[in-house]
């Protein structure tokens, strides 16, 4: 079975002048369990509102999602989100935000210290443990804010913009850490990025998504080995094709047919 499915899935805002805005038009796709998938596009193309309909925290105007063949109808501990702003808690320290989710589950306090030990480790920040975010860098940050969502052991790793903050040095080092956590903790993640080649060097799957109301135009296979270089003539390739791509959704009709496209090592 799919592990997710967007079925035919659109969804329409109301602004408050009472004017109806369709952000997603008839979008569907399907995701395998332990799937690393990006889905990128230009603003405006719903990436970000699919995504908050997978986490439950938006409800589709039309169509629905379904999630180990149960429809999604609210937010749930198994799917959890990553935000590009970090949203840390100030006022608690390192173990403390890693700690929260786990003491919202009404966790027993030496499982939640195994668990948030864990969870430093897995993430490179024992030293920083007692440290506050105030103290941290925006990539150590970031790391927190993983080890949060991991630390409540989610199926699902939803990942919003989540490094679109950070300078390009600390960008590429928090591709490589997110890379070896979900090697070591797999996890089916959905990564929504404006960039093409995070998209190539970061998944299995790319997801074209474009249009105003946006659905999807393209699921894109990437099967070059890993760890990827963006030097590598077969990476460029591919960079390249997702790039025509999302140009040529860009100009797309809104409401014609999805294309699904396999590109093959």
């Amino acid at each position: 079975m799919t592990f997710i499915v967007a079925d035919n899935v659109s969804k329409t805002f109301l602004t408050k002048h009472r004017q109806k805005v369709r952000a997603i038009a008839n979008a569907s796709l399907g995701i395998e369990r332990n799937e690393f998938v990006c889905i990128v596009g230009p603003s405006g193309g719903g990436k970000s509102t699919l995504l908050n309909i997978v986490a439950g925290f938006e409800k589709p105007t039309q169509g629905e999602v379904l999630v180990d063949g149960t429809v999604v109808d609210g937010p749930h501990p198994s799917r959890t989100m990553v935000f590009q702003e970090f949203a840390l808690f100030p006022w608690l320290s390192v173990r403390g935000n890693i700690a929260f989710g786990l003491e919202m589950k009404n966790i027993d306090k030496a499982t939640c210290r195994q668990r948030v030990d864990r969870y430093l480790q897995l993430v490179g920040l024992e030293r920083f443990a007692d440290s506050f975010p105030s103290e941290l860098s925006g990539g150590m940050k970031q790391r927190v804010a993983i080890a949060r969502a991991l630390a409540v052991q989610p199926e699902m790793l939803l990942m919003d913009e989540p490094f679109g903050a950070l300078d390009a040095y600390t960008r590429e080092t928090m591709q490589e850490e997110l890379l070896r956590i979900w090697q070591q903790e797999p996890k089916t993640v959905l990564f929504v990025t404006h960039s093409v080649e995070e998209a190539v060097i970061l998944s299995d799957t790319v997801v074209v998504m474009a249009g105003r109301p946006g659905t999807v135009r393209d699921v894109i296979r990437i099967d070059l080995p890993r760890p990827r270089r963006n030097t590598d003539p077969r990476f460029v390739e591919i960079k390249g094709r997702i790039q025509a791509e999302v140009r040529a959704a860009s100009g797309a009709t809104p409401n014609g047919p999805s294309t699904v496209a396999r590109l093959r090592a």
